[in-house]
């Protein structure tokens, strides 16, 4: 959406060029307990610092949240 990319202005738009997954880090760091600010950053952080065992682990992390959902709504 044209309004939330300008929103990701400041975040240098790292985010808008990768495609979207299924899970991330905010969404088995903190879910709903979050702002706005913080998920983004938890996103640059994924995309800036990515490597396979990353995404391993946060597969693993999710699979944990999924059968122990603590703080989903």
């Amino acid at each position: 959406m044209p309004d939330e990319v300008a929103r990701c202005a400041d975040h240098r738009g790292h985010g808008l060029h990768i495609k979207p997954g299924f899970t991330g880090l905010w969404q088995i760091d903190g879910r709903p307990d979050l702002g706005w600010n913080e998920c983004s950053r938890l996103d640059l952080y994924h995309v800036e610092k990515w490597t396979v065992t990353r995404d391993l682990q946060t597969l693993w992390r999710t699979s944990k949240v999924i059968i122990e959902p603590e703080g989903a709504h």
